[in-house]
């Protein structure tokens, strides 16, 4: 019963797989399908089967391109030559191209009119409208200013991180210190010498310029923040700013 039943399917599998993975630039053979149906329906088909089922889905309506080629082949039976019309590279044409789905979209996104809420969820049912590998294509822009924004803070969050290298980092080891540690204890020995430089110019005459040089620490330390700030900063504003529109 089950393998009656999964015939029956054959078809509509076989169109999904034209949904979800097919478009002008990415087609599939007929070998393709086959693997894509036993791996993810379970089914087993022939090349006759799935050639079979791709012409009813033509014949359907459904539009549905492909590539034919002419091979001359000797005849199993007599011996003679004969043509075969060979069929690969199926694509399903699409209603929308990826970019007139990313212009609906951001239009969607960028609308004052549009609460939220429904503007996801119209966002959803466009991406439907998308095959899985285009997906990226379309969604990662509009992620873009969050994936962008959590970066940022990610990366200057580590940048001026230096206690977990006191922790781990031992002093056998000093060539993995971070810049920020190495900093840190610079820092440290200014204060020292600070604190002591009555007792050390008594004996030396040496004067710290203790104030110079954690100048000097805060300008390593804010320099590479000023250069890189200005690259991110528009994605910054529409991160930080993304779903803050009321109902």
């Amino acid at each position: 019963m089950y393998t009656k039943q999964s015939k029956k399917l054959l078809i509509i599998n076989i169109l999904d797989i034209f949904r979800k993975y097919t478009d002008v630039d990415h087609r599939l053979s007929q070998k393709e399908i086959i693997d894509i149906l036993r791996r993810e329906y379970g089914m087993k088909a022939d090349r006759k089967a799935v050639r079979r089922n791709i012409l009813d889905l033509i014949d359907f309506g459904y539009e549905i391109e492909y590539t034919e080629t002419i091979r001359v082949t000797p005849n199993p039976k007599t011996g003679e030559p004969e043509e075969n019309r060979m069929l690969s590279d199926f694509y399903l044409v699409r209603d929308f191209t990826d970019g007139e789905l990313r212009l609906l979209i951001d239009s969607l996104l960028f609308s004052k009119h549009v609460p939220y809420s429904q503007c996801r969820a119209l966002v959803g049912k466009l991406e439907g409208l998308s095959p899985m590998h285009s997906l990226v294509s379309i969604a990662l822009p509009i992620c873009r200013p969050v994936i962008m924004t959590v970066a940022v803070f990610q990366i200057f969050s580590y940048w001026n991180s230096w206690y977990p290298a006191l922790v781990y980092i031992d002093t056998n080891h000093s060539e993995l210190y971070p810049l920020q540690y190495v900093l840190v204890n610079i820092e440290r020995t200014v204060q020292s010498l600070t604190r002591d430089a009555a007792v050390i110019s008594g004996m030396q005459n040496v004067n710290v310029p203790g104030m110079t040089i954690r100048m000097a620490l805060v300008v390593v330390t804010v320099l590479p923040v000023i250069i890189l700030f200005p690259f991110f900063q528009r994605f910054l504003n529409t991160g930080m700013t993304i779903g803050a529109v009321k109902e």
